[in-house]
């Protein structure tokens, strides 16, 4: 399993010149992470969420903002008599967030060092949450141990031996997979 939860996306032909606008938009150190598009009578919402691939936790700073920002509203201009495109539209550029979710085999690598929160289906069935530090990386699993964190002491899983002890998660059973920040 390559993505985490992916749902495939059907964009109208202004969503995808907004997108591909994006793309355009990238360098070396930022990449395009999401897009969301929502409307009201008045017109569009475009949100962008970029990623920052030499920050540790993937966080743009507030200047990588403005400046493709600035970068995408240029190239946006042109769009403006294609069919389908809003008369008004506000656009919005940010991080993912800090808890952000992780979503492919390359961003648990690329994530390795970091507290990963995730939902995972355990024997029974039912959704467990659990933070993790992942290990190692396979094809088809993730060899982890807990992550000495708040979360997972206050719910009783973190004993000496627990902590210590590495197991494997199936990609299959992570309904979830979020960076933790441990407060």
């Amino acid at each position: 399993m390559n993505e985490i939860n992916q749902q495939v996306e059907y964009h109208s032909q202004w969503e995808q010149a907004v997108i591909t606008s994006a793309e355009d938009c990238v360098s070396n150190a930022i990449r395009l992470y999401d897009t969301q598009f929502s409307y009201t009578s008045k017109g569009a919402r475009i949100q962008i969420f970029i990623d920052k691939l030499d920050d540790e936790w993937g966080s743009p700073n507030i200047e990588d903002c403005e400046q493709f920002s600035r970068l995408l509203h240029l190239k946006l201009e042109s769009l403006e008599t294609l069919q389908g495109s809003p008369e008004f539209y506000v656009l919005e550029v940010s991080s993912p967030g800090a808890e952000r979710p992780v979503r492919s085999m390359e961003e648990f690598s690329r994530f390795q060092k970091l507290p990963i929160k995730l939902q995972v289906l355990n024997e029974d069935g039912k959704r467990k949450d659990i933070v993790v530090q992942v290990l190692k990386i396979e094809e088809s699993s993730l060899k982890v141990s807990l992550a000495d964190v708040k979360f997972n002491r206050n719910q009783g899983l973190l004993k000496k031996k627990a902590k210590a002890e590495e197991f494997t998660l199936n990609y299959s059973d992570i309904i979830v997979a979020k960076l933790h920040l441990d407060f």
